[in-house]
């Protein structure tokens, strides 16, 4: 579907763009403030990343995978814009992996264990390198293919294979 979102933009449909922002926005969102931890940069970064996808719309060619096209873009531009802001914190990933009760109609039992499952899975998420974290995320929250995992994390196909593999023994290890 994006793929075809993708070929109307590159046509000047401003309808498929608006769709195509909204269908990545939230997700692209949350991934730059698992990185960035700064609503400010975040928001420049998507700024600037749709801006330069419009005005580059003839030139840009995504053959395959528009998300990690997008989340690869957005992740040199958050990088870019804290190294100009002369920022040298560690780039670092918060507690994106935070679960909440949804369902306050479950019995107490339910819900006690709900609440020790997630406080277990938040700790052993601590143990997790930045990078396991990063794909973790990638891989459960935005639900990206190994391949488009690849492309934006700069690994290989194996690679992110492995790295999610070695994160979640992490995980159940601490778990």
């Amino acid at each position: 579907m994006s793929l075809s979102l993708w070929q109307k933009i590159q046509q000047d449909d401003l309808d498929a763009f608006d769709e195509f922002y909204h269908l990545y926005i939230s997700g692209l969102y949350d991934y730059g403030m698992s990185i960035a931890r700064r609503e400010d940069v975040v928001d420049e970064s998507i700024q600037l990343l749709f801006t330069r996808l419009y005005q580059k719309r003839k030139d840009i060619s995504i053959k395959s995978a528009p998300k990690a096209y997008l989340f690869t873009s957005l992740r040199r531009l958050i990088i870019e814009q804290l190294g100009k802001q002369n920022n040298h914190e560690e780039i670092d990933f918060q507690n994106e992996f935070e679960f909440s009760e949804d369902s306050y109609e479950d019995s107490l039992v339910a819900q006690e264990q709900k609440i020790e499952d997630i406080e277990k899975l938040n700790e052993a998420k601590g143990h997790l390198t930045n990078r396991q974290k990063e794909i973790i995320f990638l891989k459960f929250n935005e639900e990206l293919s190994y391949d488009e995992i690849s492309v934006a994390m700069n690994i290989t196909k194996d690679a992110a294979y492995k790295l999610v593999n070695q994160a979640i023994k992490r995980l159940t290890e601490n778990f």
